[in-house]
């Protein structure tokens, strides 16, 4: 019964996260393919408003819009006319969180990017290069179509007449656990997004909660570890309070009390949202035996 218009936990923690440009710069530059790092310079990163995602899908997917420069190499090579100088280059990332993988996502990431270039053109922009990721964290492994060419059976002849749109593809849930990213936050966050659905969890926990005191501190900047704690109880369905509470006690003795606060306030507002869903469907299914 959850309402679509809202953000889902998995949304909020996606945008808090990754739209910090630090997080979002070193993913980029560690996932993009080296030619592609050659045609785009990632200090000049931007993050542009507005979201392009079907409001009957914002519980499963979200979505970021960075903006980026070109490098001048690039602009001086052939066959780059003056045109290409005047406009940025859009890089359009899709979080992907479904517990299972939808084979229709590249399908809705064309559609995605097909918004951002209406929108550019109703602001008599012109056209711009849109580099498509896909970032997925669901509970199985993605082995549906990564690219638009996938979701069509046709002969080779047929081919080159088919839109050729083959998005970068990041799945989380195959991350390799030994992978280190430079960014300590990039790092917490990817391993919480792929822990999140999994049955490992309660095993995982000391060593997440040990990420987040070492981006917060230990503890004296407390957003990150706040988001954190916030995201994993409203979406880990795994989730072990008990442990949770053992592991913030053991790596914030000093500001476990505080932290304590903001897990059982959690708890109560998931307890009390769930109160609200369990009584709205039962006001329905009473409403249905009486004939309403």
């Amino acid at each position: 019964m959850a309402d679509p218009n809202l953000p889902s936990p998995h949304n909020r923690f996606f945008q808090y996260s990754f739209s910090n440009l630090e997080v979002a710069r070193n993913l980029l530059s560690s996932k993009l393919s080296s030619d592609t790092l050659d045609c785009i310079d990632l200090e000049t990163l931007e993050l542009v408003s507005g979201s392009f995602v079907d409001d009957q899908l914002r519980e499963s997917q979200s979505d970021l819009l960075f903006s980026v420069a070109p490098k001048k190499a690039f602009l001086d090579k052939p066959g780059v006319g003056p045109r290409q100088h005047a406009h940025r280059i859009l890089i359009y990332v899709l979080l992907e969180h479904k517990s299972h993988p939808d084979r229709l996502t590249p399908f809705q990431l064309l559609r995605y990017v097909v918004r951002v270039w209406e929108q550019l053109l109703r602001e008599g922009k012109p056209l711009a290069c849109v580099i498509p990721l896909i970032v997925y964290h669901g509970e199985a492994p993605w082995n549906v179509a990564r690219s638009l060419t996938d979701l069509f059976s046709v002969p080779d002849g047929l081919k080159r007449h088919m839109p050729q749109f083959e998005p970068i593809f990041l799945d989380f849930c195959q991350q390799p656990h030994d992978e280190k990213f430079n960014n300590p936050f990039l790092q917490a966050v990817v391993q919480t997004l792929r822990y999140v659905w999994d049955e490992r969890l309660r095993l995982k926990l000391p060593e997440l909660v040990e990420l987040y005191r070492d981006i917060t501190h230990d503890g004296r900047d407390a957003v990150p570890l706040r988001a954190f704690l916030v995201y994993i109880i409203s979406a880990a369905p795994k989730l072990d309070r008990q442990e949770l509470m053992e592991a913030i006690k053991n790596s914030f003795p000093s500001q476990g009390p505080a932290l304590m606060s903001t897990i059982a306030e959690q708890y109560f507002l998931e307890g009390r949202q769930e109160g609200i869903e369990k009584g709205i469907e039962k006001g329905i299914e009473k409403g249905i035996e009486k004939g309403i």
